[in-house]
């Protein structure tokens, strides 16, 4: 009995001879208690980066940075199609009418044409496209114009029956949409032709009908391309096909011909 009279003077003498011990005991975490996890502390003085990934916007509106890629992926440009490669099946008729003339003579519909026609087969291949046109203040962005390789294999009879085939570099404006989404382009090529035989039909030196004819004169090509969005991979195409000398440069001067051509164009 008299131990634990004394218990309470042996626990304050102990509590006087070792506080140390006592406050290392009031500190220690027991067994069953989680541990706890220490941030690292972050330097204030170096700039600190957002946190993009916990950012929100409300009513689960995108971000800044969702909507501009959502808008690099429907760019208006992307919803007309590139198209490389051309295919066109012309029908043309000679005309005995000076090259200058031609375009106020068919809007006047008095064109003189000559009973000599034309098939031919043309293809076409776009290599190379300038970058976009943008208009301002109204931000309006055009496509840029093509360049084109063209060559062309052509059969002509009445007047004449020959051969003819050309090569050529193209500049063609981008498929303007102006209503109802009619599409509409225009092109202009320039190059060589050669009749593989004799082009009768075609004036001789200085315009005239009688003198020598030349196989190899400088090639010109004049086209209109009319299309419709719901039908992109064909077109309707009017051209005029013109052959001279370049006023000497490769034929004399007054030689060459002129024929008014159709045709149906298929892209690819």
């Amino acid at each position: 009995m008299w131990v634990l009279k004394a218990y309470p003077a042996i626990f304050v003498f102990w509590l006087v001879l070792f506080p140390a011990e006592i406050q290392g005991m009031e500190g220690t975490a027991s067994p069953d208690a989680s541990p706890r996890t220490v941030e690292p502390r972050q330097d204030e003085s170096l700039p600190q980066e957002p946190d993009t990934d916990l950012q929100s916007t409300p009513d689960g509106a995108a971000s800044p940075e969702e909507g501009s890629r959502e808008n690099a992926a429907v760019d208006p440009r992307d919803t007309f199609l590139d198209f490389n490669h051309t295919l066109t099946v012309f029908y043309g008729q000679g005309s005995n009418v000076d090259l200058r003339m031609i375009p106020g003579d068919i809007l006047q519909m008095e064109l003189d044409m000559e009973h000599t026609f034309f098939h031919a087969l043309n293809y076409s291949y776009a290599f190379y496209r300038t970058g976009d046109f943008r208009f301002y203040p109204f931000n309006y962005r055009m496509r840029g114009v093509r360049l084109e390789l063209e060559g062309q294999l052509t059969k002509h009879w009445g007047l004449q029956y020959n051969y003819e085939s050309h090569l050529a570099i193209a500049v063609r404006t981008p498929d303007l949409n102006p209503f109802l989404g009619l599409t509409i382009n225009i092109a202009y090529g320039d190059g060589l032709s050669y009749a593989h035989s004799k082009p009768s039909f075609e004036d001789g030196p200085d315009g005239m009908q009688a003198g020598p004819r030349y196989k190899l004169q400088h090639f010109m090509g004049l086209e209109v391309v009319l299309g419709w969005t719901g039908l992109p991979y064909f077109q309707l195409v009017a051209k005029i096909h013109h052959r001279s000398g370049i006023w000497g440069v490769v034929a004399p001067p007054g030689v060459g011909s002129n024929f008014i051509t159709y045709g149906v164009r298929a892209r690819f």
